[in-house]
């Protein structure tokens, strides 16, 4: 799948434009969105406008899983194996710039 391609764009480019088209219509156009950005800069606040954070924050990393079992799916295939230092690769998104904590709740733009 990884070495596969569809209209001459290869498929885990395909994929991420669909996971992050997927991503904007569900943080800006649903409830749960909307959950997940209050959540995101005052957990307590957002119990206090009786929103159930522990089954939002729950859903919100089963949605990681997801992506991330879609990530190993594409990737894998491209070295052979997986290996304990695959994870290490974290490390390029943090040095990317990306905020690991308080985010703004955005997939596109700064």
């Amino acid at each position: 799948m990884y070495y596969a391609s569809l209209f001459g764009i290869p498929v885990p480019i395909w994929v991420f434009l669909i996971v992050a088209a997927g991503g904007v219509i569900v943080l800006n156009r649903t409830v749960f969105g909307r959950h997940v950005q209050a959540i995101g800069p005052n957990e307590q606040v957002a119990r206090y406008a009786a929103i159930r954070v522990d089954t939002v924050k729950i859903v919100t990393y089963v949605l990681l899983g997801l992506c991330v079992g879609v990530a190993t799916v594409l990737y894998v295939p491209r070295l052979g194996s997986a290996t304990p230092t695959t994870g290490l690769l974290i490390a390029a998104v943090v040095v990317g710039g990306t905020a690991l904590r308080d985010g703004e709740g955005r997939v596109i733009g700064p």
